[in-house]
Order: structure tokens, then C-alpha cells, then sequence
């Protein structure tokens, strides 16, 4: 199974982490597969390069809120 994330470049590696092992757990009990038999790529994605509707690039001006 090949699991892809976009995700802000800005993300600490210990969140980088924290998301990989919560998909993996939670892909293993609600799909019954081994957990070694999940991939996981986390694509770093620059914060301009995300719209969230209106195909307005909404980061493109201002740094993100969080």
C-alpha cells in the first residue's frame, strides 16, 4: 500500500513523525493489513503551492496562521 502526504515544508520532523506512525496505526486496525506493508512518502509542498477553494493560492501572500 503506497500512502502519499502533502504537507507544508515547515513541518518539524517530530510532527513528520507523529503522522506517519498515527496512519499507520490507523490504516492497520481499519484495514486489518501488517503494518509492514504500508509506504509512506511525505512530500513537502511549498506553503504558495496550496488552495484551498476558489482556486485561490490563499499562502501566496501571507505566512500561515498556525
Amino acid at each position: 500500500m503506497i500512502i502519499t502526504l502533502l504537507l507544508g515544508p515547515h513541518r518539524p520532523l517530530e510532527d513528520k513523525r507523529a503522522v506517519t506512525a498515527a496512519i499507520n496505526r490507523l490504516v492497520v486496525e481499519a484495514l486489518g493489513v501488517s503494518p509492514d506493508d504500508m509506504f509512506i512518502a511525505l512530500l513537502p509542498v511549498p506553503n504558495e503551492n496550496f488552495s484551498f477553494g476558489r482556486g485561490e493560492l490563499q499562502l501566496a501572500e501571507e505566512a500561515p496562521r498556525w
